[in-house]
């Protein structure tokens, strides 16, 4: 938890997926995370259940909030794992100006090597294309060493943590 807020990201722990449901429902409108876009066919499913508004496009020029949940978490670096497999789409994570993740306790693993040995077991006759790790939002330097961010990625990341049942 630490090292995500200490890269500019924000993390909400909730108990259970209701909890989550609630949450999201009051967060959204609150924060301006609206319209939710999502990709994920098991963050659609979640969505439709709990009567969660989200569009599965997105449109051109308007700010893009995306919703997905990860692979898994990286406890040592603060980070995010996510691939397209589990996103449904690439741009799930690599399009939108503010990225919010789903992850449940049980996808916390300790450190790197850890988080590449789980996918290597869970995709053993299909590796994803690709995977992308998130370790907060966007940034880089100008020419003046001034950090910028959200120049080429997400300006906001949000991680909901909920504890498995």
């Amino acid at each position: 938890v630490q090292n995500l807020q200490n890269h500019g990201g924000i993390f909400i722990y909730l108990e259970n997926r209701d909890e989550f449901a609630d949450c999201i429902r009051q967060l959204a409108p609150e924060n301006g995370w609206e319209p939710l876009w999502c990709t994920s066919p098991i963050m659609q499913r979640f969505l439709a259940k709990h009567g969660i508004d989200y569009s599965e496009t997105h449109v051109e020029g308007q700010k893009i909030i995306s919703i997905t949940d990860c692979e898994c978490l990286v406890a040592q670096t603060g980070s995010i794992v996510l691939s397209e497999t589990q996103a449904g789409s690439r741009q799930a994570y690599s399009t939108p100006d503010i990225l919010l993740v789903v992850a449940m306790t049980g996808q916390i693993v300790g450190g790197l090597k850890d988080a590449f040995n789980l996918i290597k077991d869970k995709y053993q006759d299909y590796m994803p294309a690709q995977l992308t790790i998130v370790s907060g939002p966007s940034r880089t330097t100008d020419i003046e060493q001034t950090t910028v961010m959200g120049v080429s990625g997400a300006r906001q990341v949000a991680v909901f943590l909920i504890d498995e049942e």
